[in-house]
């Protein structure tokens, strides 16, 4: 199962919980209250609730619990979370003046694609009986 990033889901609730105190405050200020119904729903969508008190009870909770570690893992999540260092950084580290890139040049034009034929319409614009007719 996906999981949304922690992090996000703690932003989220701080602003929620800043956008409530400033809708209690100004009840009438309609970009405040835009702002703390799109929150909402922002934190219903990641929590995967219905209504925005439960998907904020489960923002906390989500938020208040450790994060996995690998060793608790299967071993292709374990893997996956592990930081993928390509071999050649290893090489461009080293090396002091790494190699240029090089780019080919294709010679000669592109073949065009060929002429997609459309049936001719009648007067009333429809196809004529027979198909499309030979040219």
């Amino acid at each position: 199962m996906l999981l949304p990033d922690r992090t996000t889901v703690s932003r989220l609730l701080r602003a929620f919980r800043a956008l409530e105190r400033t809708v209690l405050a100004r009840p009438h200020d309609l970009a405040a209250r835009r702002r703390l119904e799109d929150t909402t729903y922002t934190l219903c969508v990641l929590m995967g609730e219905r209504t925005a008190g439960a998907a904020v009870r489960a923002a906390e909770r989500y938020v208040a619990r450790p994060a996995p570690s690998a060793a608790s893992l299967p071993a292709a999540a374990a893997a996956a979370l592990a930081p993928a260092v390509p071999p050649s950084a290893a090489r461009v580290a080293s090396d002091p003046q790494p190699p240029l890139l090089r780019t080919t040049v294709l010679q000669g034009a592109v073949p065009a694609a060929p002429a997609l034929r459309t049936p001719d319409l009648d007067s009333r614009g429809s196809a004529p009986a027979g198909g499309v007719p030979a040219e």
